[in-house]
C-alpha cells in the first residue's frame, strides 16, 4: 500500500526543503554539533525523516537511542536510553544511570566512534525533562560533544524554546531545520513518487484533473495527501473504476469531514507549477465553484463489500 500511514523510508519523497534538513541533520550528528532541533507542522513528514536518519547514521556506525514516546519521567527517560544503547547500570539510581552513559560515551569517543540520542515528539517534553536534555550536553571533552541531540517536533516546539525559562537551551541548538507543506507541484511529484516505489503509474490511477483538488483538501501536507489516496483508491476500487474521479475526491472529503469543495478555487489559490515540464500539471475545473457534499456510502461498507 503506497499510501499506507507508516514512516517508511522508501516512500520518502524528496523536496529541496527535506533535503536541507536531512543533510543537516545527517551533517551535525556527524560533525558532532551537539543540540539539533527539527520542527514541522503535523503530518509534514517528521517521523519519516527522523527514520531516513537513523538509517544513514547506522549505515555510518553511529549508536542511536530513540526515543518516540517522551512522556516519561527524567529517570524513567535515562533508563531508555540506556538500554537503546546497550548499556547495563549496576542500578537504577541517576547517579550509577548517569556514570554508565558517560563511560560509555568516553569508550565510544575514544574508538572515534559517535553516539546520537535523537527524540521524536519533542513538543511534548515537560520542563524537568528538557532540562535534563540539556544537562546531557554538558558530557564533552575540551574538544568534542559526547553526545550528539536531535529534537524533533512540532511547531509547538519552537514555542517552547522563546520561553525565557528555555534561554539557556535555545543558546546550545546548533542547527535548526523546518519541514513545510507541499505546494501543487510538489503535492503531485508526491503522489507519482510512492506509487512509483509501488510499481504504478501516477496517472493511471490518478487523472491530472485530480490534482489540484487533492492539493486544495490536503493543504500539501503529506498524511493527509496519503489519507486522501489511500481512502480514494478504496473507493475506485469499490466501484471497479479503472482511476480516481472528482466525484470519488467529493466522497472521501465527505467521509473524511474535509470541509467544502471548490474545485475551481483549487486550481486558482494553489501556488504556480514548477519547472518540470514532464509531470506538469495542467488544471482542468468543472463549471461550477462549490460543490455541495452530499450523504455517502461509508468507507466501512465498501471496504467490506471490496474484501
Amino acid at each position: 500500500n503506497p499510501f499506507r500511514l507508516t514512516p517508511d523510508p522508501r516512500f520518502l519523497y524528496i523536496t529541496p526543503k527535506h533535503r536541507e534538513c536531512l543533510s543537516a541533520l545527517v551533517y551535525g550528528v556527524l560533525s558532532r554539533k551537539g543540540f539539533l532541533v527539527v520542527s514541522g507542522d503535523a503530518g509534514t513528514g517528521k517521523t519519516t525523516l527522523i527514520h531516513t536518519v537513523l538509517g544513514m547514521l547506522s549505515e555510518r556506525k553511529v549508536d542511536c537511542a530513540f526515543i518516540f514516546h517522551p512522556l516519561l519521567e527524567p529517570e524513567d527517560f535515562l533508563e531508555n536510553v540506556l538500554v537503546d544503547l546497550g548499556v547495563n547500570p549496576p542500578s537504577r539510581k541517576k547517579g550509577d544511570m548517569l556514570r554508565a552513559l558517560h563511560h560509555f560515551l568516553l569508550k565510544r569517543h575514544e574508538s572515534g566512534s559517535t553516539t546520537a540520542l535523537i527524540v521524536d515528539e519533542a513538543h511534548k517534553l515537560s520542563a524537568p525533562l528538557l532540562e535534563e536534555i540539556r544537562l546531557f550536553s554538558n558530557l564533552e571533552t575540551s574538544t568534542d560533544k559526547l553526545l550528539q541531540i536531535v529534537l524533533a517536533g512540532q511547531t509547538e516546539l519552537d514555542d517552547l524554546f522563546r520561553r525565557d525559562d528555555m534561554r539557556q537551551l535555545k543558546q546550545r541548538i546548533s542547527i535548526r531545520a523546518r519541514l513545510t507543506p507541499f505546494n501543487l507541484q510538489q503535492t503531485s511529484d508526491y503522489i507519482g513518487h510512492r506509487l512509483s516505489v509501488a510499481g504504478r503509474n501516477a496517472l493511471e490511477l490518478f487523472p491530472p484533473q485530480t490534482m489540484p483538488l487533492i492539493y486544495q483538501l490536503s493543504h500539501g501536507i503529506p498524511r493527509l495527501i496519503n489519507s486522501i489516496c489511500d481512502n480514494a483508491l478504496l473507493l475506485a476500487f469499490a466501484a471497479q473504476a479503472e482511476s480516481v474521479s472528482i466525484p470519488m475526491l467529493r466522497e472521501v472529503a465527505h467521509d473524511l469531514d474535509l470541509g467544502e469543495i471548490h474545485i475551481a478555487a483549487a486550481a486558482e489559490k494553489a501556488p504556480p507549477l514548477e519547472a518540470e515540464p514532464a509531470r506538469q500539471i495542467q488544471a482542468q475545473p468543472e463549471a461550477e465553484t462549490t460543490v455541495p457534499l452530499r450523504p455517502s456510502t461509508s468507507l466501512r461498507t465498501l471496504a467490506a463489500y471490496g474484501e
